[in-house]
């Protein structure tokens, strides 16, 4: 396979062609003029053409003290110029996705995305990344890795990333419907490749596996884990900000062990949705259940949702930098509960530690327990 250098060499070349073509021009031409000066002798006209030494004739005279400065101060310094101004590194990186073979694609560059990268790269193992958003990606970029950003098609994809001879395929993206479409495409070109997907809904799991593809229930994986980690004999009650897939499966196993669980959610289907979970319940479940409706930075609505009983706090929402504000309130409401952040953000996970939380990565479970597990990878 081509190198970073060739690459790029290559890409150089074909956008500047008519530069190189004038520098050649300019020195096929003067050496015709020094050729015919000096009665064909080759050798002293090739050595006055590349200023080896000053000539006698008035032409030899005019090239050596104004060539060089046309040569080099105009020709060359256009060159350099249009060189830089013209080179996309973006080029870089789609030439050398779409040549690597028995590599693993990496589809979504977010937290599990970049775990999943970083993991391939110590294990020396090659591999794509593809992205939709350019900012995501803008380091590997920058280092021309291989890399591939917004095609037009699925299609498109598979071809430059060469899933063809691809070893492995990671859908990491946080699309359900443009994974599925990668999964199907990609197991038209390669049958037999692995291919790992996170999904995001957990009613999804079957379609996924019906195409070969080994399905992480993200929401499932990681209740479970937190739940084995933080929630001891003693805790007789919870409080979960937002309800969704992460929420169902920590309150499964909460109330299998008795224990309260109260929530708060703002977001009308998803009111809808804990109504439908709620029904579904046993009278003795229901009893342990309980749903707040309102603001999550309401401190009364706080208070009466059960926060301030509960020994165990859990913030399942993804409410971007709010977040920080919303635990620094649960945490003034009760000091002593333990709170657990699900953090989507490796980056401000210190922030909540200095707050007294403990943040749990649902990225980190999958890599380590359903991800690692399957690669047939020597280390």
């Amino acid at each position: 396979m081509a190198s970073k250098k060739q690459v790029k060499f290559k890409i150089l070349f074909k956008q500047n062609i008519n530069i190189f073509l004038m520098v050649v021009l300019w020195f096929v031409v003067n050496y015709s003029i020094l050729l015919f000066e000096h009665g064909g002798d080759a050798g002293t006209a090739a050595q006055l053409a590349f200023f080896i030494y000053e000539g006698t004739s008035h032409y030899d005279q005019f090239y050596y003290r104004y060539g060089d400065y046309v040569m080099f101060g105009l020709v060359l310094g256009m060159v350099n110029l249009e060189l830089f101004r013209k080179y996309n590194p973006r080029k870089t990186c789609e030439i050398l996705a779409r040549r690597m073979e028995n590599h693993a694609v990496v589809f979504g560059y977010e937290a599990l995305g970049r775990r999943i990268q970083a993991f391939l790269e110590k294990s020396k193992v090659p591999w794509v990344v593809v992205s939709v958003n350019e900012k995501d990606v803008a380091e590997l970029i920058a280092n021309e890795d291989p890399v591939i950003i917004n095609a037009e098609s699925e299609n498109d994809l598979i071809a430059k990333a060469n899933i063809a001879k691809a070893r492995y395929v990671f859908l990491s993206d946080s699309n359900n419907f443009y994974n599925l479409n990668i999964l199907i495409e990609a197991r038209k070109v390669n049958p037999s490749c692995t291919i790992v997907a996170r999904v995001l809904d957990d009613h999804l799991v079957g379609i996924y596996e019906s195409y070969g593809c080994h399905a992480i229930a993200t929401s499932g994986l990681a209740a479970r884990n937190v739940f084995e980690e933080h929630v001891n004999a003693g805790i007789k009650a919870m409080h979960f900000i937002g309800f969704n897939g992460f929420t169902k499966a920590f309150i499964d196993m909460a109330l299998a062990k008795g224990i309260e669980c109260h929530c708060l959610e703002k977001d009308k289907s998803d009111i809808l949705d804990f109504e439908g979970y709620y029904s579904s319940k046993n009278e003795a479940q229901r009893k342990l259940l309980s749903l707040a409706k309102g603001d999550y930075f309401d401190r009364d609505v706080l208070k009466d949702g059960g926060v301030l009983n509960a020994q165990i706090i859990v913030i399942t929402e993804d409410i971007k930098d709010d977040l920080i504000h919303v635990a620094k309130l649960l945490r003034d409401i009760n000091p002593s509960a333990q709170i657990i952040v699900r953090c989507f953000n490796d980056d401000i996970a210190k922030i909540f530690e200095t707050l007294g939380c403990i943040t749990i990565s649902t990225s980190r479970y999958e890599l380590e327990d359903e991800i690692k597990p399957l690669l047939t990878i020597k280390r």
